[in-house]
Order: structure tokens, then sequence, then C-alpha cells
């Protein structure tokens, strides 16, 4: 669940979205709930999400979103409890936003952002969720990362696909139907720089 950047923007293609090189790099099927500037976490959209059962991993990425405005602090405690009340006791990874442009150049985004941070990191804590800082998705490199200062391209798209494969199997989620032995090679052949 998450935002224009989880919908795929501004890949060069549908293969490119970051949801979608995960799943053919871990042979499972994902379900990309990303809504175009309005991940805005209604209690409405989490219980059609969530109404289905046979889900492996949930992963909440709401913040560029629901963190402009005082929805991300009003409305992920009751999105979450939707999840828990549909009978849903998986792991649940909590995702801070990429970096934007004008983080450098706007103190009301920047300190929003770190206000933000600091509020996920606290509700992860909670309810002992998985906690994922998005400033580390890359390599410490703004040259070319967005085509816009905020939606990355298809080599950034990458780089954030890559952490999250990292981030499954450094966190040991062994219950996804998951073919282990395609992610072990893809691993021996790629040279991961991302430490979360």
């Amino acid at each position: 669940y998450g935002t224009s950047i989880t919908q795929g923007a501004s890949a060069s293609r549908p293969g490119l979205f970051y949801s979608n090189i995960i799943s053919r790099e871990l042979n499972c099927e994902i379900l990309n709930y990303g809504f175009s500037g309005n991940a805005n976490l209604e209690d409405q959209v989490a219980r059609i999400i969530f109404r289905n059962k046979n889900i492996d991993l949930i992963i909440i990425d709401d913040e560029a979103n629901a963190g402009m405005s005082d929805n991300l602090v009003n409305r992920l405690d009751r999105f979450y409890q939707v999840i828990k009340e549909n009978g849903i006791d998986i792991p649940v990874i909590i995702v801070s936003r990429t970096p934007f442009a004008q983080d450098k150049f706007d103190e009301l985004i920047s300190n929003k952002n770190k206000t933000n941070k600091k509020y996920l990191r606290e509700f992860s804590n909670k309810y002992n969720l998985n906690y994922l800082d998005g400033t580390l998705f890359f390599n410490n490199d703004d040259n070319g990362r967005a085509i816009d200062g905020v939606h990355q391209n298809d080599l950034k798209m990458n780089e954030i696909a890559t952490c999250f494969i990292k981030y499954i199997k450094d966190n040991n989620f062994n219950h996804l139907k998951l073919s282990w032995i395609k992610l072990e090679k893809s691993y021996k052949n790629k040279t991961v720089k991302n430490n979360y």
C-alpha cells in the first residue's frame, strides 16, 4: 500500500516498477495498491484491501502522501487496527518516504519529514513492526534519482527493489512462499550497496 512511487511513477514501463522487480526476483505475487497522491490511510480502503486473507507480508509506504498533512499521525493507528480486525497476523513493514529534492531547500518539508520518521519509528516499536528508512534506498547519489525531484526513474526503482529484497531476506521472513534458490542466485550475481 502506498503512493505514486509504489504505483510505479515514473518507471518507463510496468515491468520496471519496483514491486514488479521484487515479484520477479522472489518469484511471488505482489498486489500493488499504489494510489497516486491518495495514500491517505483511509480505513475504508484498508477494509477493502485486507479482506484478502491470503497475504504473507504487508508493506505500508504512505508518508509521501499522508505525511504531508496530519493524516499520517491521525489515521495510521486505525489503518493498522483494520488489519488486525481482519485476523491478519503477519509481518508488516512500515516505510518512511524516499528523499525529495525539496528537502535540501525547503526547511518546512525537511522538518516535517524528520517528525514523520520519528513517529513511524515510534509506531513500529509500539506494535513490534518492522521499520525501513526510505532515505537508505539509495547510495547517496542525488544525480538522476528522480525525473521531477520526487518520482524515481528506472535505475532508482531497481535500487528500491534491491533494498526491499535484501531486507526481506535479512529479516528471515521464511513463511513467504518464495523461491529462495532463485533469490540466492540473484544475490550472487549482484552487488548490493544499500545498508538500511
